[in-house]
């Protein structure tokens, strides 16, 4: 992720806005049929994708 905004400023100069959209799906949605390791599969990408995201380009949004 930081290796592609790094890409970004250096192509565009900077980057002014992001939209976060980071996410995952399960076949088995209902409550009762989520293991532990299928929610914290979803957990892990919606987060941590979602983190990491602003994390990369937050040192060029700033600078705007």
């Amino acid at each position: 992720m930081q290796a592609a905004a790094q890409k970004l400023v250096a192509q565009e100069g900077a980057i002014d806005g992001l939209v976060v959209n980071a996410g995952t799906n399960i076949g088995k949605r209902a409550w009762g049929d989520v293991s532990p390791e299928d929610f914290s599969s979803v957990i892990a990408a919606n987060l941590n994708g979602a983190f990491n995201s602003i994390n990369a380009a937050l040192e060029s949004l700033r600078s705007n």
